[in-house]
């Protein structure tokens, strides 16, 4: 799995970038090889705004965003879980 990590109007911090990949894991285990991961964070105005783009999964692309008024964990969580059912739902 490849995973690429963009923020906007704040800086990326370890934490955050671990709790990242920790949840994103959890979509191999759908049967998709080689995801390729686009995951943007967006701090603005007290909202924390997460959106993934997975490109190229068994030819389908899959998109999920989320946001959340008190944590970018929150965001992120609600994001992955949105990926976790398109991909349930079209996997083979």
């Amino acid at each position: 799995m490849q995973i690429q990590i963009s923020t906007q109007h704040f800086d990326l911090t370890d934490a955050v970038k671990t709790y990242i990949n920790e949840k994103v894991a959890r979509l191999d285990k759908y049967g998709y090889d080689d995801l390729q991961l686009r995951v943007h964070l967006i701090i603005e105005a007290s909202i924390y705004r997460c959106n993934i783009q997975v490109g190229e999964a068994k030819g389908e692309r899959f998109y999920a965003e989320s946001e959340n008024k008190e944590n970018m964990h929150k965001a992120v969580d609600e994001v992955v879980e949105k990926l976790e059912k398109q991909l349930r739902r079209n996997k083979n």
